[in-house]
C-alpha cells in the first residue's frame, strides 16, 4: 500500500503525465460508454443467457485480438498517434 502510493505519488508530480491522464480519460470515458453499456454488452449477455458460450467467444476473440490489436498498433504507430491511438 505504501509502496503503491509513493509510486502514485512520483507520477503525479510529472506535469506531461498528469495531462495525458485528463485526456485519456475523457477517451476512456467515451470508449466505455458506447462499447460497454451499448450493445457489446447487450447482445454478449443475450447469447450466455440461452447457453451459447461458442459464439461470444468468438466474436470476443475476433472484436480484441483480430480487430481491436491490430488497428490499435496501426493507429499509434503507423499514423503516429501514440497512446491516443491505441
Amino acid at each position: 500500500m505504501i509502496n503503491n502510493h509513493i509510486k502514485s505519488t512520483l507520477l503525479l508530480s510529472i506535469p506531461i503525465i498528469v495531462g495525458q491522464i485528463g485526456q485519456l480519460s475523457m477517451s476512456v470515458a467515451d470508449n466505455i460508454m458506447v462499447s460497454r453499456v451499448g450493445t457489446q454488452a447487450v447482445g454478449l449477455g443475450v447469447l450466455r443467457g440461452i447457453m451459447d458460450m461458442k459464439i461470444p467467444t468468438l466474436i470476443t476473440l475476433a472484436a480484441y485480438w483480430i480487430i481491436g490489436l491490430p488497428s490499435g498498433y496501426i493507429l499509434a504507430f503507423y499514423f503516429k498517434m501514440g497512446i491516443y491511438g491505441v
